[in-house]
C-alpha cells in the first residue's frame, strides 16, 4: 500500500491511499473501499466539481457522457452529460422527472350490510263506497282521501283513461288529426300552417292574409286590399291584373287590339280609346329608319336623320356634337372629355402661359389672369408647341379646377410663341388620345351625320 500526501498547494494536507487501483483522499488515512475507484471522505469537507457558467459549459468541446459539472449561472446546479460527447444532453441533477404511467384501477370493495327495515307505516284509509256504473273517483278538497263518486271530471283530468266522447264533453280521439276530423275541423293542424291544399277553390270569401304569404294569381278574383307584392303567377285583367309578367306584355294587354290597326293612332271621345287612321294618312314605314324623328313638310311626314355624332374619314366615331361653328366642332368623347377640333382633323391650339422664356418650364391655360375661376377638368386644351392634349389639373369631388397664382413670361397664341406676363391659369397634365376617348390618328375631314 501507498500513501500518497498532498499538501502546500491546497493549505492542508489531505491524505490518499491506493490499493488495487482505488484511491482514497481523506484526513485519516483509512484505506478507499474496494469497490469504488476513488473514495473521498471527510467530517468538515465537501467535494467541490469544477464550477463553470452555462455558456462555459456548453463550449466543453466532445464532453464525456456522464461529465458532471456545478453550473453557476441560470438555473444553478450539478447538470451531467446524458447524451454523447458528439450531441451532448445536459441534465440537471435533482430535476423533477416526467411523470409515469398511471397505474391500474384499484379493485372494487366489498358491498357493506343491508340496513334494518323500517317500521311498517299506518294503515291507510279506505276507498269511499257507493257509487254506479260510468262514475269516477273524484277530490272534493285537500284534505288526504277525502274523495266521492262523480259523473262528471273535475280538476285534472291527466289520469284519465280511454278516450272522452265528443257528446261528453271530449274529442272521440287520441290523435290530434282525429280530433280536428270529429269536430269538423277538416284537416288543418293549425291556422299559421294553412296551404292551398286544405282551402277548397271558392269558398273564402274575405280573409287576412299575412304580407309574407305567396298566392297563385290563379286562386284571387275580386280586390285585393293591402300588399300584393308577394302573389305569384299573374292577375287576369278581368280579376284586375294585366295577365302579363312585362311591362311591354301588359302595355299591349290593355290597349285596343292592335291587330289590322298598324300605322294608326291611338285616339280617345273622351270615355274610350280606339285607333284611328291620322289626317294625313298612316305613319311612314318604320323599317330601316332607326334613330330617326318624325317631321312634316305641311303635307307630308317623312322620317329624318338627327345629326348628332361626329366621324372622320375612316368612320371612327370622335363623340357627339356640342356646338358647331363655321370651322371647329365641339365634341363629348366616349369617355366625357370636350374638344375642340377643326372639320380637317386637327386639334385647335389654345392660349397658354409659360414660365420660362421662349415658351418652355411649366404651362398653364390662360383665363384672364383671373386668380380663383373655375373650369370643368375634362375640357381638354392643345398646345402646339407641344403637340399634346392637357387636362385641368387637380379636380375637386365635382370634376372641377380652379386656377393657381403663377409668374408666366411668355405666352403660345395659336402655337405661336411671344413674349408676356401672366399672374394666374389652369394647371394642366398630359392626356393620352387613348385616355381622352379619341383614335390614335384622325383622318379628315370629319363628318356630322
Amino acid at each position: 500500500m501507498k500513501n500518497l500526501i498532498i499538501t502546500a498547494a491546497l493549505a492542508f494536507a489531505i491524505g490518499t491511499a491506493a490499493q488495487a487501483q482505488s484511491v482514497a483522499i481523506n484526513t485519516s488515512g483509512a484505506a478507499a473501499n474496494s469497490s469504488a475507484i476513488l473514495d473521498v471522505s471527510s467530517t468538515n469537507k465537501g467535494v467541490l466539481f469544477p464550477q463553470m457558467t452555462l455558456a462555459q459549459r456548453n463550449a466543453i468541446t466532445t464532453p464525456a457522457t456522464g461529465l458532471l459539472v456545478w453550473q453557476i449561472d441560470g438555473t444553478v446546479g450539478y447538470y451531467y452529460n446524458a447524451g454523447t460527447p458528439a450531441s451532448p444532453n445536459w441534465i440537471q441533477l435533482g430535476a423533477t422527472g416526467p411523470a409515469g404511467p398511471t397505474g391500474a384501477t384499484g379493485a372494487t370493495g366489498a358491498t357493506g350490510a343491508t340496513g334494518a327495515t323500517g317500521a311498517a307505516g299506518a294503515t291507510g284509509a279506505g276507498v269511499v263506497t257507493g257509487g254506479t256504473a260510468g262514475q269516477v273517483l273524484t277530490k272534493v278538497d285537500a284534505t288526504n282521501f277525502n274523495t266521492t263518486w262523480s259523473s262528471n271530471i273535475a280538476g285534472n283530468a291527466a289520469n284519465v283513461t280511454g278516450t272522452v266522447a265528443v257528446a261528453n264533453g271530449g274529442t272521440g280521439s287520441t290523435t290530434q288529426a282525429g280530433a280536428r276530423t270529429n269536430l269538423g275541423l277538416g284537416t288543418l293542424a293549425t291556422a299559421s300552417t294553412v296551404t292551398s291544399a286544405d282551402i277548397t277553390d271558392g269558398t273564402i270569401t274575405n280573409a287576412d292574409i299575412n304580407a309574407s304569404a305567396a298566392i297563385a294569381g290563379s286562386k284571387i278574383s275580386g280586390n285585393i286590399a293591402g300588399n300584393a307584392a308577394n302573389v305569384t303567377g299573374t292577375v287576369a285583367v278581368a280579376n284586375g291584373g294585366t295577365g302579363q309578367t312585362t311591362a311591354n306584355g301588359a302595355l299591349n294587354a290593355l290597349l285596343p287590339t292592335q291587330a289590322s290597326n298598324s300605322g294608326k293612332v291611338l285616339q280617345t271621345d273622351g270615355t274610350n280609346a280606339t285607333w284611328q287612321t291620322p289626317a294625313g294618312g298612316s305613319l311612314p314605314t318604320q323599317t330601316g329608319n332607326a334613330d330617326k324623328f318624325l317631321t312634316t313638310n305641311g303635307t307630308t311626314a317623312s322620317w329624318a336623320t338627327i345629326h348628332t355624332a361626329v366621324y372622320d374619314a375612316n368612320n371612327v366615331k370622335l363623340g357627339t356634337v356640342v356646338n358647331v361653328n363655321a370651322n371647329n366642332i365641339l365634341i363629348m368623347t366616349s369617355t366625357g372629355h370636350l374638344l375642340l377640333i377643326g372639320f380637317n382633323g386637327a386639334f385647335v391650339p389654345q392660349q397658354i402661359w409659360w414660365t420660362g422664356a421662349g415658351c418652355t418650364g411649366t404651362l398653364y391655360l390662360n383665363n384672364g389672369n383671373t386668380l380663383g375661376a373655375t373650369r370643368y377638368s375634362k375640357f381638354l386644351a392643345y398646345s402646339g408647341v407641344t403637340s399634346t392634349l392637357y387636362s385641368m389639373s387637380n379636380p375637386d369631388a365635382n370634376g372641377i379646377s380652379t386656377t393657381v397664382a403663377i409668374t408666366a413670361v411668355s405666352i403660345e397664341n395659336s402655337g405661336v410663341c411671344s413674349v408676356s406676363s401672366g399672374t394666374a391659369g389652369y394647371a394642366l397634365t398630359p392626356i393620352t388620345s387613348a385616355a381622352a376617348g379619341l383614335p390614335a390618328t384622325i383622318v379628315a375631314p370629319l363628318q356630322i351625320r
